[in-house]
């Protein structure tokens, strides 16, 4: 399977690091830019589980998008 890419911003705003995707619609936070990417990953592997697995009549509107962009990026989860 090819690899994509996924495109990160980060940034620092009132004390805390912040990672963001706003195609997928995560974002991670923390003290530092460590934590702030550990928390982001967390997220991104749970949505990944969530939208990968969940049945297409289970869903609408903004998850529909988002389990199809989860599906192009990662593909199906066992």
């Amino acid at each position: 399977m090819k690899s994509k890419k996924l495109k990160l911003d980060m940034y620092y705003e009132e004390g805390y690091w912040f990672v963001d995707n706003k195609l997928l619609n995560i974002i991670g936070f923390g003290k530092t830019p460590e934590e702030a990417l550990k928390d982001f990953s967390l997220h991104l592997l749970y949505f990944r589980k969530y939208y990968t697995k969940i049945s297409d009549d289970k869903i609408m509107g903004q998850a529909i998008k988002l389990k199809k962009l989860f599906l192009k990026f990662f593909g199906e989860t066992k």
